[in-house]
């Protein structure tokens, strides 16, 4: 009798802890909705690990039977670092993603009330977030100074716009036959590392896929760069047919760069 007991007292403790903690995390979420964050219950993971699991598993079949559409957009910051020795380059861009999860939606949460154009959160393990990742690449991080450059706007139809800031170094096989004339042709490859094409599908922006910063020609003294050219691609590996997208930089050698180099030791 006092195992069965204790066994209660200790499951009414884990039960409280659970919500407690989910109270805590549905406040920050709302901000200020309080009262009307039964919609956004479903969609925070549960503290416990067994329920966490429960919902990721479930999770694809709760968005829709059709695979997800993920709309990228890139801003290209600088490019730097062309290592022709290496085969490598260095970019730093702000990398968007967009796509519309139907559990998000708010506008019906106000009743007649005025309803805030979009939300902004900054802790992307509160939502369901695509697991995009760039197939070249081979070294990266995410910039945290003072804070996690990290934006996550929902807006009041459950369109969600994934904003982050990143510096990657990606590999790029360079041909130099033709050198000081050469042009080198440099990609940059983004895919779902766990998603096949049954559960999402990735597609550029239509209005702006690629925008290069105005200041980007001055991180390359040495070359010219051609409009980036955007393609739709699949990846086919032993696990599955992938979604991907490329964009491919076209690098032109100024030979005036080359000129400057000789006449330095005539």
């Amino acid at each position: 009798m006092y195992a069965f007991c204790c066994n209660c007292l200790a499951l009414s403790s884990k039960e409280n802890r659970i919500l407690q903690e989910d109270y805590v995390v549905r406040r920050k979420w709302s901000h200020g909705l309080q009262s009307k964050c039964n919609v956004f219950h479903s969609t925070i993971p549960r503290t416990s690990a067994e329920s966490a699991n429960d919902i990721q598993w479930r999770r694809k079949k709760t968005l829709s039977a059709q695979p997800f559409l993920i709309f990228l957009m890139v801003i290209n910051c600088s490019m730097s670092n062309i290592d022709f020795t290496r085969m490598e380059y260095s970019v730093q861009l702000t990398f968007r993603q967009f796509w519309r999860d139907p559990r998000l939606a708010y506008e019906k949460m106000y009743y007649g009330q005025k309803v805030p154009k979009f939300l902004i959160i900054t802790q992307k393990d509160l939502i369901w977030t695509p697991d995009t990742f760039f197939m070249n690449e081979k070294q990266a991080h995410r910039h945290a100074i003072d804070k996690l450059n990290l934006m996550i706007r929902i807006h009041s139809d459950g369109t969600v716009m994934y904003s982050e800031r990143l510096s990657l170094t990606l590999s790029c096989a360079m041909y130099l036959q033709r050198y000081p004339m050469d042009v080198q042709t440099c990609a940059l490859l983004l895919a779902s590392y766990a998603f096949t094409t049954d559960d999402i599908v990735y597609q550029w922006k239509q209005d702006i896929p690629i925008e290069l910063h105005p200041m980007l020609n001055t991180s390359l003294p040495n070359f010219s760069l051609d409009p980036p050219e955007t393609t739709i691609c699949t990846s086919r590996t032993t696990t599955g047919e992938y979604s991907c997208l490329q964009t491919v930089f076209r690098l032109k050698r100024m030979f005036r760069s080359v000129c400057r180099a000789y006449m330095a030791f005539m």
